[in-house]
C-alpha cells in the first residue's frame, strides 16, 4: 500500500490530550525483532523489484533503509522523552515524519515506493511501543515521587505524614489488601527514625523522654529492638561524658555541679534519692566507708570507670576525699585486674575473719584500709602470686581472743 508524502507533513496540534489506558496496549517487542518481523516484507517487496528492475542494488539500498528505521526510532523517542505529551499520535508523527521523509528523499526512486509501506508497517508498530513505555514512564515517575514523600516523612520522624502519604497511595500504588499492613510497618518505621533523630539531637532530652510511660515506641520487633540498641548506645555516651565532667571537677577539688546531678537524673544514671543526699552538708568519710569505698575500687573492672565515678558524684563525702578515690580509680589501672581483685578479695577475708580485730572496730578498720593501701604498692613491685601470698601470710596474726566494742557485738 503506498503512502501519500502529505501523510508526514505537518498537523495543527490538537486541543485536548488523550488520556492512554495501558490496559489496551498490547506488549510490544524491541526495535530488532520488529525489523525481524518486516523482514518478510523486505523479501516480497524485494522479489517485486526484481522482477521489474532485476537491480540487486535497489534491493540491497532497500535492506539499508529498514536498517536506518531503527536509528531513526531511537531518535523520535529521545526528542519526546521527558516532554508533556497530551497527543502522543499527534506527537509522535511531528517528531518522526521530518526523519522519515528525508530518508525517502536520499532512495532512489524506484524503490520509494516499497521504502514507505516498509516504513508504513514499521513507524507504527514503533509508535505503540514507544507510547506504552512513555506511559509506564510516567507512571514509574509518578510513583517516585510518591514513594520520596513517604520516605522524606519517614526520615523525618513524622509517622502522621508518612500514613498519610501512604494512603494517598492506596489502591494506585499500595493494593488495598496490603494497605493496613504497610501502615503499620511505616508508621512503625517512622517512630524508630523519630528516635533515633531525637538520640542524636538531644540524647538527654530523649532518654529522658523514652522513660515516660506515655512514649510511643514503634510496634515492629525488629524496629524495637533497633530502638534498643540506640537507647544503649546513646545511655553509654551521656554516662560517658558525665563522667569526664565529674572526672574534670573532682580533679579540681571542686564541688560537682548541678547540671550533672539534673542529667543523670533525667536518664536513669541517679536516682532522685541519690541525687539528694548528695546534696547534704558534706562531710569526712567514716573509716569503714572509706575502707569499702577501696574495696570496691580495687575489686573494680576496667568497664566499670565511669559507673564509679558517678557513684563519686552521689557520694556526700569532701572534695579531697573523691579527689583521692579519684587517683585510686586511675592507679589500679596499673596493675592486673585479676591480681587486685584477688588480693581484695583475701584482705577482706582476713578483716571479716578477725584477723585484725574485731570486725567494725576502728582498730581493725583502720589496719584494714593501711594493708589496702599497701596492697597496691606490693602488686606494683611484684604481681607473682607466690610474692603476693607471702605478703597475705605476713600479716595474717595469730587468733587471740579480743572484746568487740561495736554495739552489735558481745
Amino acid at each position: 500500500m503506498a503512502i501519500q508524502m502529505k501523510e508526514w507533513g505537518m498537523l495543527a496540534y490538537p486541543g485536548r490530550g488523550v488520556h492512554l489506558p495501558l490496559e489496551g496496549i498490547a506488549e510490544m517487542t524491541r526495535p530488532a525483532e520488529r525489523l525481524s518481523r518486516v523482514a518478510e516484507s523486505v523479501g516480497s517487496l524485494g522479489a517485486h523489484l526484481l522482477k521489474e528492475t532485476q537491480t540487486v542494488n535497489e534491493l540491497g539500498e532497500l535492506a539499508d533503509f529498514a536498517g536506518r528505521l531503527r536509528d531513526m526510532e531511537q531518535e523520535t523517542r529521545e526528542e519526546l522523552e521527558g516532554q508533556p505529551v497530551r497527543d502522543w499520535d499527534y506527537a509522535w508523527s511531528q517528531a518522526s515524519a521530518p526523519r522519515l521523509r528525508q530518508a525517502l528523499a536520499e532512495l532512489t526512486p524506484s524503490v520509494r515506493e516499497a521504502a514507505r509501506e516498509l516504513a508504513l508497517r514499521y513507524d507504527a508498530q514503533a509508535s505503540l511501543a514507544a507510547r506504552r513505555d512513555y506511559e509506564l514512564a510516567r507512571i514509574n515517575q509518578a510513583r517516585s515521587q510518591w514513594q520520596a514523600q513517604v520516605d522524606a516523612a519517614v526520615a523525618a520522624g513524622d509517622a502522621e505524614a508518612a500514613t498519610r502519604w501512604l494512603e494517598s497511595g492506596r489502591t494506585v500504588f499500595v493494593p488495598e489488601a496490603e494497605m493496613e499492613s504497610r501502615k503499620a510497618e511505616t508508621r512503625s518505621r517512622s517512630v524508630l527514625q523519630h528516635w533515633k533523630n531525637a538520640l542524636q539531637q538531644d540524647a538527654v532530652g530523649a532518654l529522658s523522654a523514652l522513660r515516660h510511660a506515655d512514649a510511643e515506641l514503634p510496634e515492629e520487633e525488629t524496629h524495637r529492638r533497633q530502638l534498643q540498641q540506640l537507647r544503649e548506645i546513646a545511655g553509654r555516651s551521656v554516662r560517658d561524658a558525665l563522667a569526664q565532667e565529674i572526672s574534670r571537677e573532682i580533679e579540681k577539688e571542686l564541688p560537682i555541679s548541678s547540671s550533672v546531678y539534673e542529667k543523670a537524673v533525667a536518664v536513669g544514671l541517679m536516682s532522685r534519692e541519690q541525687q539528694r543526699a548528695a546534696s547534704l552538708a558534706v562531710a569526712p568519710l567514716p573509716l569503714q566507708k572509706r575502707c569499702e569505698w577501696l574495696r570496691r575500687i580495687d575489686e573494680s573492672r576496667p568497664e566499670e570507670y565511669h559507673d564509679l565515678l558517678l557513684d563519686f558524684a552521689a557520694e556526700a563525702a569532701l572534695p579531697y576525699e573523691r579527689r583521692i578515690l579519684l587517683e585510686r580509680l586511675r592507679a589500679v589501672s596499673e596493675v592486673s585486674t585479676e591480681s587486685r581483685r584477688e588480693m581484695s578479695r583475701r584482705l577482706w577475708q582476713m578483716y571479716s575473719e578477725g584477723n585484725f580485730g574485731c570486725p567494725g572496730d576502728e582498730e581493725a578498720l583502720s589496719r584494714w584500709g593501711r594493708l589496702q593501701e599497701q596492697a597496691l604498692d606490693v602488686l606494683r613491685r611484684n604481681p607473682a602470686p607466690e610474692a603476693c601470698e607471702r605478703w597475705l601470710k605476713s600479716q595474717k596474726t595469730a587468733p587471740e581472743a579480743w572484746i568487740c566494742t561495736t554495739p552489735d557485738n558481745h
